[in-house]
């Protein structure tokens, strides 16, 4: 054992043993916070490229807009509603990380920079929550997200609200 932390391996395995963790505690906590059945949660990890409807619904549940035991369609049409997907999106269509991000952005609420109050859109919310670090670095707006994905993206925006709450509320007082 000694000779194995010598190499300089201890830090590598504790990045993984971190990043694990991170995924089980967000998998958990999504459980939690979205009511959802093991059958969800299994096809949603299993899932290699998400529509918009399955998005919305755990975005939109999981930022509280919506009950537990709302259908993924009436998540769909909030978020088209609050133009928060384009409104040539369809519910079976393969969301990209770019157009998750816009979701992502209204339904938490976060304000964004400059640019984005100028020009709200996937272009900008991507590239505001990639500086916040909500999605992982090196990532392509274009690209599919999976189930995995999501559920690391949404436990970073939950804990990144859930501490910008606090800082307003120490602010008040």
């Amino acid at each position: 054992m000694k000779h194995f932390l010598s190499r300089g391996l201890a830090r590598p395995i504790g990045i993984v043993c971190l990043i694990f963790l991170m995924l089980f505690a967000g998998a958990g906590l999504l459980c939690a916070q979205a009511g959802s059945t093991a059958a969800e949660m299994d096809a949603l990890l299993e899932s290699s490229a998400l529509t918009c409807g399955q998005a919305a619904r755990f975005v939109i549940v999981t930022a509280r807009l919506l009950n537990e035991d709302s259908p993924e369609d009436a998540a769909f049409d909030l978020a088209l509603e609050r133009r928060w997907l384009p409104a040539s999106a369809e519910p079976g269509q393969t969301i990209t990380l770019g157009r998750l991000s816009h979701l992502i952005m209204g339904a938490f609420g976060f304000r964004g920079s400059f640019l984005y109050a100028v020009f709200p859109g996937p272009r900008y919310a991507f590239r505001e929550l990639s500086y916040l670090s909500i999605i992982p670095a090196r990532q392509d707006p274009a690209w599919p997200v999976p189930g995995e994905r999501l559920l690391l993206i949404l436990a970073r925006a939950m804990q990144y609200r859930e501490n910008r709450e606090i800082d307003i509320t120490a602010e008040a007082l």
